[in-house]
């Protein structure tokens, strides 16, 4: 079943007038693991491309793969983000935070939590974005420095946001 699935994922990242199967076959195996490299180099906001993630989302299910589908999952969610889909993205994401600590992997926890707050933020519900960048502060503990250092800009933002300069620039 899932080699079936597998052969027509380049259908569906593709479309049918421009893929290679031997390109796509000889550039990526098709060990499920690989999905997230596929899906970053296909995750092109486009419908075909979120078409595409949902098939690898089934597919990282099918295969019991939790890894995988954390990592669909994440980038579905900040794609539905970058469309404005701000409802659907938050869906995603707390079914994303779910699996992620499920999984115990604190990064991804982070970077979720950060996600939240940015979609809170694009909601203009700063309170709610501000307690989850503070979430993510105090779990990161400076232990991935690139997200910590976003908690703190999206703070920023949010102090800005609300004419409290000195606390913004803090």
């Amino acid at each position: 079943m899932w080699i079936v699935v597998l052969f027509l994922i380049p259908f569906l990242v593709f479309g049918k007038n421009n893929f290679s199967v031997d390109s796509l076959f000889s550039k990526h195996n098709t060990n499920i693991r690989n999905i997230d490299e596929i899906l970053n180099e296909t995750f092109n906001f486009s419908e075909q491309s979120y078409s595409s993630a949902l098939a690898m989302l089934n597919l990282s299910l099918e295969n019991k793969d939790r890894l995988s589908q954390l990592k669909v999952l994440t980038n579905l969610a900040n794609n539905l983000f970058i469309k404005n889909s701000l409802d659907s993205a938050l869906a995603i994401n707390q079914k994303a935070i779910l699996l992620a600590s499920s999984l115990n992997n604190e990064q991804a926890i982070i970077v979720i939590l950060n996600q939240l707050g940015l979609v809170y933020w694009k909601k203009g519900d700063y309170k709610k974005a501000e307690k989850f960048y503070l979430k993510s502060i105090k779990l990161n503990d400076n232990k991935f420095p690139l997200e910590m250092a976003k908690s703190y800009n999206y703070l920023g933002l949010i102090y800005w946001k609300l004419s409290n300069f000195t606390k913004a620039l803090d």
